[in-house]
């Protein structure tokens, strides 16, 4: 109880720390193009997300790319107006999975650069190892986070490791992570970009920061993906809620139970959304408890 700890060492305020995180989210969605936008945040200190990040040394491991899909990523970033300090940013684009060396990469990396702060493996299929036939699926999806974790922990840095998520939905976006619970259990943080709506939300939970959901967007006018922050996930949720009872309701009343039926929605929240509706005048009220389209609507 008398020993000192330095303070929380935060990479991307509200979602990155220290440690190993998880980064998950469908194919294509658009992960590379975000970690690479924080990746050229970091190492110019610069703001992404609407946060200001502490500049640092940082390696981004494209494993995925080739070096010209990289360039041409960041001249379409750079003409967007992200900003960064190339002699902070390195990148591979090849590197030995972990039971080859991967370990050892990384390490040679954070010893020859002056303030190692992150380092991005995109993706975790390209450096995972065989799995070992003796071990069951949990404890091999959790080796396979394991080094990266422990090797963070080590150097007081971030690790964030990107990953796919599952081919179907879930009422818990960390369940659509792909695998066992073991990457779960064995990351720092899982942060799940989950599309909704016209727009996306990012969720995050970890061992050192509070759950946080956080409605992003992303734009384009080059062709290249910039993420930015929309602010409260609960905004977006409930203004594409509103639109599926706008587009289920007709002139005639109908009732919360009739307008769940045909939306597939639960019935407390088509009543809350129905009151606030109302009292936001987006819709009109008949009798007691019935709802229906104001004139004009359709």
């Amino acid at each position: 109880m008398e020993k000192q700890f330095d303070s929380i060492k935060w990479i991307l305020p509200n979602f990155i720390t220290e440690g190993c995180s998880l980064l998950v989210g469908r194919p294509k969605i658009g992960k590379s193009w975000l970690v690479l936008q924080v990746a050229m945040a970091v190492s110019c200190g610069g703001i992404t997300l609407d946060s200001q990040c502490e500049a640092g040394d940082v390696l981004y491991c494209a494993l995925e790319d080739n070096e010209r899909r990289l360039q041409d990523r960041l001249r379409r970033l750079l003409n967007a107006g992200a900003k960064m300090d190339a002699s902070r940013l390195t990148f591979l684009t090849e590197m030995p999975r972990i039971d080859k060396g991967a370990i050892g990469t990384l390490k040679e990396w954070v010893t020859q650069v002056n303030n190692p702060s992150l380092i991005i493996i995109d993706c975790l299929a390209n450096v995972r190892s065989p799995a070992a036939t003796k071990q069951s699926a949990y404890d091999n999806d959790y080796a396979a986070l394991a080094e990266f974790r422990n090797f963070a922990n080590k150097y007081n840095i971030a690790d964030v490791v990107v990953h796919h998520d599952r081919k179907f939905n879930a009422d818990d976006p960390f369940d659509t992570v792909s695998g066992t619970l073991g990457l779960n259990g064995a990351a720092d943080t899982v942060i799940v970009i989950k599309k909704e709506g016209n727009g996306a939300i990012l969720h995050a939970k970890g061992r050192d920061i509070p759950s946080v959901e956080k409605a992003i967007e992303s734009k384009s006018t080059n062709g290249e993906v910039m993420w930015h922050m929309l602010g409260d996930a609960m905004k977006l949720r409930i203004n594409e809620q509103r639109q599926i009872i706008l587009d289920a309701l007709t002139k005639e009343p109908q009732t919360p139970q009739q307008i769940a039926k045909a939306t597939k929605m639960k019935i407390p929240n088509v009543q809350k959304l129905l009151q606030r509706m109302y009292e936001d005048g987006f819709i009109a009220k008949e009798g007691y408890g019935q709802y229906h389209l104001k004139a004009g609507w359709q």
